[in-house]
């Protein structure tokens, strides 16, 4: 997810082209997440109806610039 709680990218999911670009800024787990705070979250999908078990915690990114 991107900070505005998009989903920008899913791993192994069959059903990931209902979850891709849909917003979950909604979700407790996005703010707490973004608050730092690693949880477990049981939820119903909206749109796939499935249930499942998530792991959230923020994940920060390093970049670096290379110049040749």
């Amino acid at each position: 997810m991107d900070l505005d709680g998009y989903m920008v990218a899913v791993n192994d999911n069959p059903l990931k082209q209902q979850i891709l670009g849909n917003n979950f800024a909604y979700r407790p787990y996005f703010s707490q997440a973004l608050s730092g705070i690693s949880s477990v979250y049981l939820a119903l999908g909206y749109r796939t109806k499935k249930r499942g078990c998530i792991f959230p915690i923020r994940c920060a990114v390093m970049m670096a610039s290379y110049w040749g």
